[in-house]
C-alpha cells in the first residue's frame, strides 16, 4: 500500500530512540552530542540564586575546560535566558518516591506513607511527574507505578505499599494502568487497607530479623551488599528518562560501620583507651575497610549522578527514643546506631547534591523543602568530547565565579548503552517517558484507525462499555534493510483528561526474516487490538517499538464513544474489510485467550461478518478497478409497527480535503444479516467514481425514517 498523501496527513508525533532519549544527559542536536548539566545555586540562607550570567560559570569534563553552548535558568516563575543555540530541555520535574522496606522501622514507614500521600495531593504541581518504588530484602527494587501525572494513581500505589493483594499496576502496561484484584472485597475501607499493609510491614521486619537473629556481621554485610548493588542498577535504569530526577528516599539507613574504618570520635576513643591501658576494649577489625562494599557504594552514587538524580534522604524514624526490635543492625560498638545510619544517608545526599532530613516527626516540612529547592536550577550545556565507546565514566566539575554561593551539580555521566542492553525496568521507563511527553521525531511509519462497537462483555461491570478496535497498519518497505527477525512491541493507552489511563493494550509479535522478505516487504503488517471504554471522549496514545534497535514512534488519536444504551439509532464505525489480504495480519486480542485485564469478562471480537472475524483495511486505494467491501453495523433500528420491517436508511457522500461534496460512490448491498430484533449487519460493495489522485473521505449517515434522527461517521480512502 503506497499512500504518500495519507502519510503526510496522518503521521503524527513519533520518537526515534537515538535522537529523543536523553541517555546519560546527552542530547543530540544537528549531529553534535550535547551534555546537559543541571546546577543548583543557593546563597548562605539556602535561597535559590537566579541572576547569574553565563560568563560566571565554568565547566570541566575529566579535568579539561569545556566551552558552554548555553546556560538556561529553569523554573516555574523564572525568566528563561540562554545564549548561543537552543535547548531541548525537559523542564518537568520527575519525583521518585522511594520507600526502604528493609532498613526502616514500621512506624517510620507508616509516617512516610501518609506524608507521601499528602505530598502528592497537595504539593506536586500540575506539570510534575512522579513514580513509586520500594526496596525490600526479599524482592529488591520494585516499581509500584511508573512516572505519571495522575494523582489518584500515585495515591493508590502509595496506599498499597506492603500489600500482597489489592491495587496492582499491570506489568504489561509498563506499570501505567492499575487493576483491582478481584480477591479483595469491594468496599473495604482505607482503614482495613492500612491495617493489612502495616501487618505486612511488620512481617518484612520479622523476616529480616530472623535472618539476623545471631547479629551476624557477615550476614549483615551480605544484606548491605545486595542493597547497594540493587540500588546501583536502579540508578542506572533512571538514566533512560530525560530531565532531572529527584529521588525522595524514605529510609533510616544502613549502619555505616559495616563499611569499616573509624570516625574521628571512635579514633579518639581508641586513643584514650591506649593512654589508659585498656587494650582489651580496642577492636582491631574496626580500622579495616570493606573495599567491596565501598566500591558498590561508589558505583551506586556514580550511577545516580550519571542519571541526573539528586537524592533527598528523609529519615522517617523521627525523634522517638523507642528502639524498634525489628531494626536491622550488626553487632554494636562505638557510636549510636542512629548516628551511623544517618551517616550512610548523608553520604547518599552529599554525593548526589541532595540533602538529608532527620530528627523530624512531621515529614511535611522536609517534603515542602524539596519542592522549594527543586523549583529553580541552571542548565549548562556543552559539546561532548569524542566518546570512547566502552561505557566509560566522565567526571564533571562546575565552578561559579561569584563568591559566597553554594553550588551542587551532577558529578559525571556514563556513556550510553545500546537498547539491546536495556533491562525490563529500563524498557518500561522508556514507554512512560514517551507516554508523558510529546516529541517531533518518528522512526517507524504506521497508519492508524479506530472502530467503535457496542456490547463489551457478559459481566455487569462492562455493561456500559463499548468495544474499540484499534488497527495499526505498518508498511513493510521500511524494513528492507533488516538483517534479523522483526521484534515489535505495540502499546495503546486510552486516557481521559489528566492522562488517567482508562484502558490499555500491549501486543508483542515477532516475524521471521524469511517471512519478512516474502510477505511483509511487498505489503506490510496489519495489527489489531481491543480496548473497553465507557461513553466519553478520549485520547488514544499508540506507541510502537522495534525491540532490536529501540526505535519508536508515538501517535495521539482522538476517540469518541457514544452511549449505545440511549434509545435512538446507533451505527458502529463503518470500515473497509478484506477477506483475503496479502498483508500479514496479527491479532492482539484473542477471545479464547484474553489478556489478564479481561480474563473472565466474556468479551467477543466485534469485527465479524456472520460471526467470522475479518481484517479491517485502512486507507484503501479505490482507484483500483474492483469492488471494495464495507461493513456497516446498525443498532436500535426502528421497526414499522405493522410490518415489523426496519425503518432506517443510509446516505452516502464523498468529500475532498476542502470538505466539498463530490457525490456518492457506486455501492450495492452484498449481504445483510439480522443480529437481533433491532440490530443489523450490512456488507456493501463499494467503488469510487472517477476522481483525481488524492485523499478523500466517505461520509456515511444512518437515519431514522420515523423520527428523522441520524448519526454519521467518515472513513478515509485515497485514489492513486
Amino acid at each position: 500500500m503506497r499512500n504518500p498523501l495519507g502519510r503526510a496527513i496522518l503521521f503524527g508525533v513519533g520518537i526515534a530512540f537515538g535522537q529523543a532519549m536523553a541517555m546519560a544527559g546527552v542530547q543530540e542536536e544537528a549531529g553534535v552530542a550535547i551534555v546537559e548539566v543541571p546546577v543548583f545555586v543557593t546563597d548562605s540562607g539556602g535561597n535559590p540564586v537566579i541572576d547569574l550570567a553565563q560568563t560566571e560559570f565554568s565547566v570541566y569534563e575529566d579535568g579539561k575546560k569545556q566551552e558552554l553552548v548555553f546556560v538556561q535558568l529553569i523554573g516555574a516563575d523564572a525568566a528563561e535566558s540562554h545564549a548561543g543555540g537552543g535547548s531541548s530541555v525537559e523542564s518537568r520535574r520527575h519525583f521518585v518516591l522511594f520507600f526502604d522496606l528493609t532498613f526502616n522501622e514500621t512506624g517510620g514507614l507508616k509516617r512516610a506513607r501518609d506524608a507521601s500521600i499528602d505530598f502528592v495531593r497537595d504539593q506536586l504541581s500540575g506539570e510534575d511527574l512522579a513514580a513509586v518504588f520500594s526496596f525490600s530484602v526479599s524482592e529488591g527494587v520494585v516499581m509500584h507505578t511508573n512516572f505519571t501525572a495522575d494523582r489518584r494513581q500515585l495515591v493508590d500505589a502509595i496506599s498499597s505499599l506492603g500489600l500482597s493483594r489489592g491495587r496492582n499496576f499491570l506489568s504489561d502496561s509498563a506499570f501505567l494502568s492499575p487493576q483491582a484484584d478481584p480477591q479483595v472485597q469491594e468496599g473495604a475501607g482505607s482503614g482495613a487497607t492500612t491495617r493489612t499493609a502495616d501487618t505486612l510491614f511488620d512481617e518484612q521486619s520479622r523476616i529480616v530479623r530472623m535472618a539476623l537473629t545471631k547479629q551476624d556481621t557477615l550476614a549483615y554485610r551480605h544484606l548491605v551488599g545486595d542493597y547497594l548493588s540493587d540500588i546501583g542498577d536502579f540508578a542506572r535504569s533512571l538514566d533512560v528518562l530525560a530531565g532531572r530526577k529527584y529521588v525522595i528516599y524514605f529510609s533510616s539507613g544502613f549502619d555505616a560501620k559495616i563499611l569499616g574504618g573509624q570516625t574521628p570520635q571512635e579514633a579518639a576513643a581508641d586513643t584514650e583507651r591506649i593512654i589508659t591501658g585498656s587494650f582489651a576494649a580496642i577492636d582491631p577489625s574496626a580500622r579495616e575497610h570493606d573495599t567491596t562494599l565501598i566500591d558498590l557504594l561508589n558505583r551506586a552514587m556514580s550511577q545516580f549522578s550519571s542519571s541526573d538524580c539528586r537524592i533527598y534522604c528523609i529519615d522517617p524514624s523521627g525523634l522517638s527514643s523507642n528502639v524498634d526490635p525489628g531494626a536491622q543492625q550488626p553487632p554494636q560498638r562505638g557510636l549510636s546506631d542512629a548516628f551511623r545510619k544517618q551517616t550512610a544517608l548523608q553520604m547518599f545526599a552529599t554525593e548526589t547534591g541532595g540533602k538529608l532530613y532527620k530528627n523530624q516527626n512531621d515529614l511535611s516540612g522536609p517534603l515542602a523543602s524539596v519542592v522549594r529547592e527543586t523549583r529553580h536550577y541552571y542548565l549548562l550545556a556543552y559539546s561532548a568530547p569524542p566518546v570512547k565507546g566502552n561505557g566509560s565514566y566522565h567526571k564533571i566539575e562546575v565552578d561559579v565565579a561569584r563568591p559566597g554561593l553554594s553550588v551542587s551539580f551532577r558529578k559525571g555521566y556514563y556513556e550510553s548503552r545500546p537498547f539491546s542492553a536495556f533491562t525490563e525496568l529500563e524498557r518500561n521507563l522508556q514507554i512512560a517517558d514517551i507516554f508523558n511527553k510529546d516529541r517531533h521525531v518518528q522512526a517507524i511509519d504506521l497508519n492508524l484507525q479506530t472502530m467503535v462497537f457496542p456490547g463489551a462483555g457478559r459481566e455487569s461491570r462492562w455493561k456500559d462499555f463499548a468495544r474499540v478496535v484499534v488497527q495499526a497498519a505498518i508498511p513493510g518497505g521500511q524494513f528492507e534493510y533488516k538483517k534479523k527477525d522483526l521484534d515489535i512491541d505495540l502499546y495503546g493507552f486510552a486516557t481521559a483528561p489528566g492522562k488517567t489511563v482508562v484502558d490499555y493494550f500491549h501486543g508483542s509479535f515477532k516475524i521471521k526474516l524469511s517471512e519478512l522478505k516474502a510477505r511483509v516487504l511487498p505489503h506490510g503488517i496489519n495489527y489489531t487490538d481491543l480496548l473497553l471504554l465507557p461513553p466519553g471522549d478520549y485520547t488514544l496514545k499508540i506507541i510502537i517499538r522495534d525491540n532490536e534497535s529501540g526505535a519508536t514512534t508515538a501517535r495521539d488519536v482522538p476517540v469518541s464513544v457514544a452511549n449505545f444504551d440511549a434509545p435512538n439509532l446507533h451505527m458502529a464505525t463503518p470500515c473497509f474489510v478484506s477477506v483475503n489480504s496479502d498483508w500479514v495480519n496479527v491479532r492482539g486480542f484473542d477471545p479464547a485467550k484474553p489478556p489478564k485485564r479481561l480474563a473472565g469478562a466474556g468479551v467477543e471480537y466485534p469485527l465479524t461478518v456472520q460471526n467470522r472475524a475479518c481484517a479491517p483495511t485502512i486507507y484503501p486505494n479505490l482507484a483500483e478497478d474492483r469492488d471494495h467491501l464495507m461493513l456497516v453495523k446498525l443498532y436500535n433500528v426502528p421497526l414499522d409497527d405493522r410490518t415489523n420491517t426496519p425503518k432506517a436508511g443510509l446516505a452516502w457522500e464523498i468529500v475532498d480535503a476542502e470538505g466539498r461534496s463530490l457525490g456518492a460512490p457506486l455501492y450495492s448491498l452484498a449481504q445483510g444479516n439480522r443480529l437481533d430484533a433491532h440490530s443489523y449487519e450490512l456488507l456493501f460493495k463499494v467503488r469510487s467514481p472517477e476522481l483525481d489522485r488524492g485523499l478523500y473521505w466517505l461520509r456515511l449517515r444512518a437515519f431514522d425514517r420515523l423520527s428523522g434522527a441520524s448519526t454519521a461517521d467518515t472513513i478515509p480512502f485515497f485514489v492513486e
